[in-house]
């Protein structure tokens, strides 16, 4: 793993950030390992979000997934939303968590323009979608911390045109820091916060 880059670390001096958002950095840097060998620490991911869900599909998931090869962008965000659940079983993983598309059902529904950092955004691609956690915004992309981007768990750029849907953990009282953090496009703070 490697560390967050510099204009993002204002998500670790957040004393109060979302649990999920916290999970996701504990995870920066991790990627596939190219070739027919997969890295073993996101396979184990599938046995640990498994043994936390404890369902048949959670069964079939980790038998299925058994090569990094295969999307792992939903894979990701479960294990966060595990790791970030504290017992809540609200806050666990949508039921058919692999598919990035299946997290349009998970938590509380948000209007796209009214996302904070730590909700869950979920976007179209080729073949299906995308899901993964917001940690920012500049005036036309949302900054998005996400497994499988580029093979990696890192912070990339993601137009907000391209988000069909943002879901909210079911939080009992909002952490202070969810809330909106205005970027510049390279993600430096733009002190425009909402």
């Amino acid at each position: 793993m490697s560390s967050i880059p510099a204009q993002y670390a204002y998500l670790r001096a957040e004393p109060q950030a979302p649990l999920m958002v916290q999970a996701g950095l504990d995870l920066y840097g991790v990627h596939e390992i190219a070739g027919t060998a997969s890295n073993l620490t996101i396979l184990a991911w599938a046995d640990e979000v498994g043994k936390a869900t404890n369902s048949a599909y959670a069964d079939w998931a980790a038998d299925y997934y058994n090569a990094d090869a295969i999307p792992w962008c939903g894979l990701f965000v479960a294990l966060c939303a595990v790791r970030a659940a504290q017992g809540r079983p609200e806050r666990m993983p949508e039921h058919k968590y692999l598919s990035a598309l299946e997290w349009k059902n998970w938590g509380a529904p948000v209007l796209v323009k009214d996302a904070l950092v730590g909700d869950v955004g979920i976007s179209m691609r080729d073949g299906g979608g995308h899901v993964f956690i917001i940690v920012g915004e500049d005036p036309t992309h949302f900054h998005i911390l996400g497994g499988n981007q580029s093979d990696q768990v890192n912070i990339v750029r993601k137009a907000k045109a391209e988000v069909v849907a943002v879901r909210r953990p079911l939080y009992r009282v909002l952490p202070p820091g969810a809330r909106k953090v205005m970027l510049t496009p390279a993600g430096a703070v733009s002190g425009r916060e909402g």
